[in-house]
């Protein structure tokens, strides 16, 4: 047999293999699993739906590794000249198995490059392009095949039993170096790294080697025998490749019919739809509603930290429409977010109830409000305003019952499909993630320009009505991918840093110009409110639900602390009611945003769940907002097996601001938690704790008092189905040992 046709029977076969493995796995995981697409709720899955997504699932495995066997079978054939460098001078080996010892360094190499190589390009080099990346997994896989090839010549050359086989000396040195290339990499790379562990590292490459060297001799007097036995051994009959190769082709039918890796992004609608957004006007339920009552439009931009735009100081060209919006308008320097990531902190902006009150804590949560209580879009809805929200974080879908007193709730351009389900759950979608750094990822396609598109023929339709919009845009959120324009306009030179300072300087950048593309993105919306005649008799507010840290304090994103990076966000507000020009210095809870809006326009009410007014500070006779002390919560999970990985609690009175970690999987915090005080006036980024400064024991213990009596009115009055930490015997303790309680 030509050595050419190899890579085809060996893709063929694998392919079946993967196929089963593959189908197996999928039948496995969706038993159990109620929905198989992501953010899914309600009734679980039908099994029409986990039919298919498993039909896709052994599809795409198959397919997959088998190209992948191909190519791994091709490589090695065109690598195989070289098996007479790598063995003994002089020796003619047996082709057959001169091609599989070729193979075998090949899959080593492929292996190396999937188990370290991707994850610390992936650590080291972030944020690169898919032709640098691809360059590089090229530039890794060819060192790899290298490495290999150099450890088994060196390993061969050591005294011990002769070995004339390349398949058992290549065998031989890719299980000895896999190996203690694991145990090296796990001594430096969990827990300490102490001398002993660098110790166990470096003795790790003569051990290989002195394991690689006996495993030859081995191998080569056992591996003849059994490879003859292997070649006598009965084969799997071929009705049942058949019968497999068909069920493959079923699957693979069904899978080309229902392939979609997002081409469900919704066009822009039709006139008949856009027809079909006419809302009736509604008479308003509440009295005392004013005539000439203004819109309300009210936007979050998700990820959105203060200090990103112009008018907060930063000096870049971040936000020029935000900026013009703060002058003409109200800017509320010192805003705090109820909570670090998205879910928690958007339920209180749309009820003013605190996180725990509302319900919406964990993935897969709901909005709640109390008995008789009502969200901020249910009070305009019986005001007589025709209300709608536009959204594009998944977390807020209306699954969640965040649509409740939304006429119209559209919570997303793309949906997740069952093919990039598919893609994401397998081996082979995990193997391109690692390859390509692509997140087979519905949720991005959402993006301020897609969504725009659904908004502006709303605003057509409903141009004659009193409404109340919520729009909620997700672009900086991460993965930061900027259109290419952008991209260009804030990438600057930082030589070439590795790792955090890469993820630090580079990532920013990316961040940056997606807030610009978001600020591009909103000109546009309040130019098309001009041209409506809308502008002036609208009340816009933007703040976002939470911001991002760039390694302030050890992390990059959201939803892993309260530091002032990720819960500081921007608040402005604009339009009647509102004062222009003027900056608002005093601490502001996003808590108190819906009655504020209810005020504002008229409506009699100055409360809304647990929030209050400050209306009154935005007028142009000012009196002072409600005063402190606001508090903080925030847990999240890692994925859906811990949903609570990351607990925290804290409470800001003036400048003062305590936080309580009652669960961190980056730092460990112990059975008591970790608590830390920072004084924002003089230390707002947070470096110096004053936990332990006897200056400010009375103020700590005040502080310590008012977050316990609140988590006891959370745990008596809200949803959590946990205690929280401050409310154990070992957070009582360890505050009595600090002389705090």
């Amino acid at each position: 047999m030509s050595v050419w046709r190899m890579p085809a029977r060996c893709a063929y076969r694998v392919a079946l293999l993967a196929f089963v493995v593959g189908g197996l796995r999928g039948v496995l995981e969706y038993a159990w699993r109620d929905h198989v697409r992501e953010f899914q709720a309600g009734d679980p899955a039908p099994w029409s739906e986990r039919g298919l997504a498993i039909a896709q699932r052994a599809t795409v495995e198959a397919v997959g590794i088998g190209a992948l066997a191909f190519l791994i079978a091709v490589l090695a054939v065109c690598l195989l000249p070289l098996e007479r460098w790598i063995g003994p001078r002089g020796a003619r080996p047996d082709p057959g198995r001169a091609l599989a010892a070729s193979c075998v360094r090949m899959t080593a190499a492929f292996g190396l490059l999937i188990a370290f190589g991707a994850w610390l390009a992936r650590e080291a080099l972030p944020f690169l392009p898919l032709q640098q990346v691809l360059a590089f997994d090229a530039l890794a896989l060819a060192g790899g095949w290298l490495l290999y090839a150099l450890f088994e010549a060196l390993a061969r050359r050591l005294p011990g039993r002769a070995c004339e086989d390349p398949l058992a000396r290549a065998l031989a040195a890719a299980l000895a170096l896999s190996l203690f290339l694991h145990v090296a990499w796990r001594s430096v790379s969990v827990g300490e790294r102490g001398a002993l562990q660098w110790s166990i590292a470096l003795l790790c490459a003569p051990a290989a080697l002195v394991v690689a060297r006996i495993g030859m001799g081995r191998l080569g007097a056992g591996l003849p025998p059994l490879l003859e036995w292997w070649e006598r051994a009965p084969r799997v009959p071929r009705l049942l490749r058949g019968a497999l190769l068909g069920l493959l082709l079923v699957c693979a039918a069904l899978t080309l019919a229902r392939f979609d890796l997002g081409s469900n992004a919704r066009p822009a609608p039709t006139p008949a739809e856009v027809a079909a957004e006419v809302l009736p006007p509604r008479a308003a339920v509440l009295a005392g509603v004013p005539a000439q009552a203004p819109n309300v439009l009210f936007i979050t931009v998700d990820t959105l930290r203060a200090d990103v735009l112009s008018c907060h100081g930063y000096g870049r060209p971040t936000s020029p429409c935000i900026d013009a919006l703060a002058a003409e308008g109200t800017r509320c320097a010192d805003a705090l977010s109820a909570a670090a990531w998205t879910k928690p902190a958007t339920g209180t902006l749309l009820t003013g109830l605190y996180p725990s009150r509302h319900g919406a804590l964990y993935h897969g949560s709901r909005l709640h409000t109390p008995k008789d209580g009502s969200t901020l879009a249910e009070v305009f809805q019986r005001a007589g305003y025709v209300t709608a929200g536009f959204v594009t974080n998944p977390n807020i879908k209306a699954i969640f019952d965040f649509n409740r007193g939304f006429d119209r709730w559209y919570d997303a351009v793309a949906e997740d499909t069952l093919t990039l389900s598919a893609l994401r759950d397998s081996w082979f979608g995990r193997i391109v993630h690692e390859f390509t750094r692509y997140q087979f990822n519905w949720k991005y396609a959402n993006d301020i320009d897609s969504l725009n598109a659904r908004i502006l023929p709303w605003l057509d339709a409903n141009r004659e009505r009193r409404f109340f919009l919520y729009l909620h845009y997700i672009d900086p959120h991460e993965p930061y991918a900027p259109p290419a324009e952008y991209e260009a306009r804030f990438r600057q030179a930082h030589g070439f840093p590795l790792f955090n300072e890469r993820k630090r300087l580079v990532g920013r950048d990316l961040y940056d110009a997606e807030v610009r593309y978001s600020d591009d993105g909103l000109a546009r919306l309040f130019e098309h409110l001009r041209s409506l005649g809308l502008y002036e008799n609208t009340l816009i507010v933007l703040t976002s639900d939470h911001g991002e840290e760039f390694f302030e304090h050890g992390t990059l994103g959201h939803g892993f602390n309260l530091y002032q990076e990720v819960v500081h966000v921007p608040l402005i507000l604009r339009g009647p009611g509102v004062a222009a020009g003027r900056v608002l210095s005093e601490t502001i809870a996003t808590r108190d945003l819906p009655a504020t809006l209810l005020d504002l326009v008229g409506l009699g009410i100055t409360e809304l769940g647990d929030g209050k007014s400050f209306a009154g500070a935005l007028r142009a006779s000012p009196t002072a907002p409600p005063a402190g002390p606001f508090f903080l919560e925030s847990e999240f999970g890692q994925d859906e097996h811990d949903i609570r990985s990351f607990v925290f609690s804290g409470i800001r009175d003036g400048s003062l601001k305590l936080v309580l970690t009652e669960r961190d999987a980056y730092r460990p915090v112990g059975a008591g938690g970790r608590q830390e005080l920072y004084d924002l006036a003089t230390d707002p980024l947070e470096r110096h704790d004053l936990m332990h400064d006897p200056l400010v024991r009375a103020r700590i213990e005040k502080l310590v008092q008012a977050l316990q009596t609140h988590a006891q009115f959370l745990q008596e009055h809200g949803l959590r189905d946990v205690p929280t930490l401050l409310l154990s015997p070992e957070i009582r303790a360890n505050m009595k040992a600090l002389g705090y309680l």
